[in-house]
């Protein structure tokens, strides 16, 4: 049965530009990693700075799996503040 994660993030406007690079670098990672069924991304219209990554895993465990890998590696806590759920 596959899981659904989402990613609920909120951009400050001054980082825009440079979480768009790093988030479109992510989403290729994650789109590739073992387990990773989809990622469908989506911006605010109102609020650009808010962004959803809504994630389907074949299993818990690959979830788990890409979550060991990415812990940390994708923000500053400067510039994003983060909500994930599965």
């Amino acid at each position: 049965m596959a899981v659904i994660a989402i990613l609920e993030m909120h951009i400050k406007s001054e980082c825009l530009s440079e979480a768009r690079d790093v988030c479109d670098r992510a989403l290729k990672e994650t789109r590739a990693f073992d387990g990773c069924l989809s990622v469908d991304s989506l911006v605010g219209k109102a609020d650009v700075g808010h962004w959803i990554a809504y994630e389907r895993w074949e299993s818990m465990e690959h979830d788990a799996a890409y979550r060991k890998f990415r812990a940390g590696r994708v923000h500053s806590q400067n510039c994003v503040r983060c909500s994930r759920r599965s």
